[in-house]
């Protein structure tokens, strides 16, 4: 097999996708074909069409139309759209096309944010949930976290707290997980920022600390 792989003459195929995935090309209309020896991606002109389309209806808005206006039009009618479909035609994000980037970027924008089983949930209902149990460090204590209110956080462990008017910040100790985990109650425009264990390491001599 090693033989076989080196072999200068042998080309390896690390994947099939890139053997299937071709591209559509157009290469001439009609009996008149076109000025370039690789021919045009149809991805290309599909994307310049919808440059032309926003131009064109970027210019009939109030004040985005003036300064539209002001690009001559070969520029604003052919060589901007031209460029943008090639430009879009070659942008790969994340392995995606553009069209499909940009949709999944609408979907993200547009799609709500808060879910309880794969399912949309409003903010007052949202509310209702249970309590937040912060996520345990390996090193001991808890994790670095931000939890913003109306909320209501479980301890679980020990931690030492200081109140900073509007935000209380937490510190975890070490020692034993607590036999009775302790609740904290943030209220709505509150904050409770938990530090990690390096953090709280270095701010354990701090005066005016309150055990939790």
């Amino acid at each position: 097999m090693d033989q076989f792989t080196s072999d200068p003459g042998c080309l390896q195929i690390r994947s099939f996708r890139a053997v299937f995935a071709l591209e559509r090309r157009l290469y001439k209309v009609d009996r008149w074909r076109l000025p370039f020896p690789y021919g045009v991606p149809l991805a290309s002109l599909g994307y310049g069409l919808a440059c032309l389309l926003a131009v064109l209806v970027a210019a009939r808005l109030p004040v985005i139309g003036a300064l539209v206006a002001l690009v001559p039009p070969p520029v604003r009618l052919v060589l901007a759209p031209a460029a943008l479909g090639m430009a879009a035609a070659r942008l790969r994000v994340d392995a995606r096309p553009a069209h499909r980037f940009a949709w999944a970027w609408a979907r993200q924008r547009l799609a709500r944010r808060r879910l309880r089983g794969f399912a949309a949930l409003s903010a007052s209902r949202a509310r209702r949930m249970g309590d937040i149990v912060l996520a345990a460090h390996p090193a001991g204590g808890y994790r670095a976290a931000r939890v913003r209110g109306p909320a209501r956080v479980l301890l679980r462990y020990p931690a030492r707290a200081r109140d900073r008017g509007g935000r209380l910040d937490v510190y975890p100790l070490a020692g034993p997980p607590l036999d009775r985990a302790r609740s904290v109650t943030i209220a709505a425009g509150a904050q409770l920022r938990v530090h990690g264990p390096a953090r709280a390491a270095a701010r354990l001599g701090l005066a005016g600390g309150r055990g939790r």
